[in-house]
């Protein structure tokens, strides 16, 4: 217990630490606009306005959640690939960037940024595997990808992590080629190098109404922690299997 906070609350603290770094520009753009001066509470995320009257707090949370909704992380094996959204980490859309994360932790490696994106290099079974987290919003996950064949890797010996809503909590499958299947990260992967490449589809499950999707993939998982490490390591086994 520090301050009267546990050790969740802290950790939470910690991880919205980049999303406040960045709200703090959104504010202050938008600000600028309005001729405002502003202070940001970041214990809170508030926006506290010296002009008297006006209170647009919620016109500037609005700016921010669209920003962040779409932020992605991917990874890369000779390129290992997985979308996620950066600010979401324990979200089910964030899946594919916790499985690449406890690949890079199990073999003690660090991450470089580089560009848009971070970096780790892992060598495995003879070859240099290179780790890719882009920092990107979700539906330009592509975006990474110039960089990657520029320097000679193949679409075909890239593999994408990433959630699978098609798939029942767990799952975890490996397939080859074929469309996006309404996932933003994927498609932008394909525009940027077509659909031949692997991927490693980790099962959350699908909401029984369709509208709740977008809600349901940006919310934690219900299942309990154990259970679900248990299915990461699994995810984590499948890669150093593959690659």
């Amino acid at each position: 217990m520090q301050d009267g906070r546990n050790d969740l609350q802290m950790e939470e603290m910690r991880l919205m630490q980049p999303l406040y770094a960045d709200l703090v520009q959104v504010v202050s753009d938008w600000a600028k606009e309005k001729n405002l001066y502003i202070v940001l509470d970041e214990s809170s995320g508030r926006v506290i306005y010296k002009k008297v009257g006006l209170d647009a707090t919620a016109d500037v949370m609005k700016l921010a959640n669209k920003k962040h909704e779409q932020k992605t992380t991917l990874a890369k094996s000779k390129a290992v690939a997985a979308p996620k959204p950066a600010t979401y980490y324990y979200t089910r859309h964030n899946i594919g960037f916790r499985v690449l994360d406890a690949l890079a932790d199990s073999h003690h490696l660090s991450w470089q940024t580089k560009n848009n994106m971070e970096v780790a290099m892992l060598p495995l079974n003879g070859k240099q595997i290179l780790l890719i987290k882009p920092q990107t919003f979700m539906n330009d996950s592509g975006k990474v990808i110039p960089a990657l064949l520029k320097q000679g890797i193949k679409p075909e010996n890239i593999l994408v992590v990433h959630d699978e809503l098609e798939q029942p909590f767990g799952a975890v499958k490996m397939r080859f080629g074929g469309s996006a299947r309404g996932h933003n990260g994927l498609k932008s992967i394909i525009v940027a190098c077509g659909d031949q490449f692997a991927r490693i589809r980790f099962g959350i499950s699908r909401p029984l109404v369709k509208e709740d999707v977008p809600a349901y993939v940006l919310e934690k998982f219900t299942e309990i922690p154990v259970e679900i490490d248990a299915k990461i390591a699994e995810a984590v086994q499948m890669i150093e299997q593959i690659i």
